[in-house]
């Protein structure tokens, strides 16, 4: 809960910067007292825990549970990036749009606000044994992973076709500008695309594979880990995210892919990502005037979201390597 509040007020300065922009000169900003509070709360329960379980006699080391840790580290970061952030502005003025994802004081934010939010995740990763294949057992841990989801699709949505349908009709060039001009926008908005396609399935992909090699993605986690992501990051794109997770879980309960069950991991590696984009793109073109890209390019860009899936499976799961004599 004090995750989804810190990452809640990220979203509203998020949503601030690109359309409040007369309204940022200030630190001083409602959207910004929603963000530190949250970061406030954060830190506040993490220090009272610590320093209650010290008081009960564990050493400091061992003060937090088990992968809260790093989470107690995110504060520390967070707190120095956003020290840092106000010398920043006050040397080079406030960010604009975009420019406020990536200015080197927010990336830290960044670090320090991943480190506490996945906090949950890695409590779950680091406990022994295998973990219950239960929904309700593992939501601490989907929870985290859709914060988690949620926050690297804040700083990387200008590479996010959920984020911009790149290809809906409502994005199609004016074919009476210059030839050049046209040609050129056309060219970079189809390869924002692509390129978006690519980098989240990517994303989502990795952070979905490595979940289920640990075990820590029973049947219903796909839908509610790509649903939440969808509701906090772009609610008007919640529809094909909660088919493409339907679909997931499904695969799940009829594959049963695991790390002992390699082809059925790649199977679903493969299959996911295609099935995700086939229902992005049926409501691009249901709901933004329909699609104007060359049919070559969408649906070649369907096969490449699962390429791009299967690709990653290889990276989370490496195929056995054959005894060398010596």
């Amino acid at each position: 809960m004090l995750s989804a509040w810190i990452l809640g007020g990220l979203f509203l300065d998020s949503w601030a910067h690109l359309h409040q922009k007369l309204a940022l000169e200030t630190l001083l900003t409602p959207w910004h007292a929603l963000f530190y509070s949250g970061f406030a709360a954060c830190a506040v329960f993490l220090t009272a825990v610590t320093v209650r379980n010290a008081r009960r006699g564990y050493p400091w080391r061992l003060a937090l549970p088990d992968g809260y840790e790093l989470c107690l580290a995110g504060v520390g970061v967070f707190l120095v990036g956003a020290v840092l952030d106000v010398f920043w502005h006050l040397r080079f003025g406030i960010e604009k749009s975009f420019e406020a994802l990536y200015s080197p004081t927010h990336m830290l934010v960044w670090i320090g606000m991943g480190l506490i939010i996945s906090g949950p995740l890695r409590s779950a990763w680091r406990r022994p044994g295998l973990p219950p294949q239960n929904l309700i057992a593992q939501l601490p841990a989907l929870i985290s992973m859709s914060l988690l989801l949620s926050l690297t699709a804040a700083f990387s949505q200008h590479f996010n076709a959920f984020y911009i349908p790149w290809a809906s009709g409502q994005r199609r060039p004016n074919p009476e500008l210059n030839p050049i001009i046209y040609g050129d926008i056309v060219y970079l908005e189809q390869a924002l695309g692509i390129g978006s396609v690519f980098v989240q399935t990517a994303i989502l992909m990795g952070v979905l594979l490595v979940a289920l090699r640990r075990g820590l993605l029973p049947v219903g986690g796909v839908t509610l880990v790509m649903g939440l992501n969808m509701l906090l990051f772009n609610a008007s794109m919640l529809p094909p995210a909660l088919a493409g997770g339907i679909v997931g879980d499904l695969l799940l309960a009829r594959l049963r892919p695991s790390a002992q069950r390699v082809p059925e991991f790649r199977a679903f590696s493969l299959a996911l990502p295609l099935v995700l984009y086939i229902f992005y793109y049926a409501w691009i073109a249901a709901t933004r005037d329909g699609l104007w890209w060359p049919v070559h390019l969408w649906v070649g860009s369907i096969g490449l979201a699962g390429l791009t899936g299967l690709l990653v499976s290889y990276l989370v799961l490496a195929p056995a390597q054959p005894d060398v004599a010596r």
